[in-house]
């Protein structure tokens, strides 16, 4: 696998397992609890939703496997369990590493194909995309978590 190809993989890795230790900290319990702030999502959402997103953006817009991602079902029907989200984690991060595994910087560097009409980009930046998705939603589960903790 390419260098960078491996830098960003390592990443993605970094934040599904901060993932994993932290819905680990909830619990069964807590990882469908909803905060009482409006606008929150569940942890169980949130996991689900980052799952859903990356195989989109790396395993279909990067690696061309179609993902035939249902977004709303991430918000309706997400995974339940610690143990369910903890293997969406690493099922997720198995096809990004499979769609990820024959890049080069070069192959990075073409356009990606998206099919949408709103974003032209390259591979590498579908990636970056997802990249940047998940790092926002890791912060909203350790918040979650500490909402969680700060409920009683």
């Amino acid at each position: 696998m390419d260098s960078e190809a491996m830098s960003l993989l390592n990443e993605l890795s970094a934040i599904h397992k901060k993932a994993k230790d932290t819905v680990a900290k909830l619990g069964d319990t807590g990882v469908v609890w909803q905060p009482g702030a409006p606008d929150t999502n569940t942890a169980a959402v949130i996991v689900t939703h980052m799952c859903g997103s990356e195989m989109q953006w790396i395993g279909e817009y990067a690696g061309g496997r179609p993902s035939h991602r249902n977004r709303e079902s991430e918000f309706k029907q997400p995974e339940k369990t610690v143990k369910g989200l903890v293997a969406l984690l690493d099922k997720t991060e198995a096809a990004s590493r499979a769609a990820l595994a024959a890049h080069t910087a070069s192959s990075l560097s073409r356009p990606a194909v998206t099919g949408r009409s709103d974003y032209s980009g390259t591979v590498r930046d579908c990636v970056l995309h997802a990249l940047v998705h998940e790092s926002e939603h890791a912060a909203h589960l350790e918040l979650t978590e500490q909402f969680w903790r700060a409920r009683k």
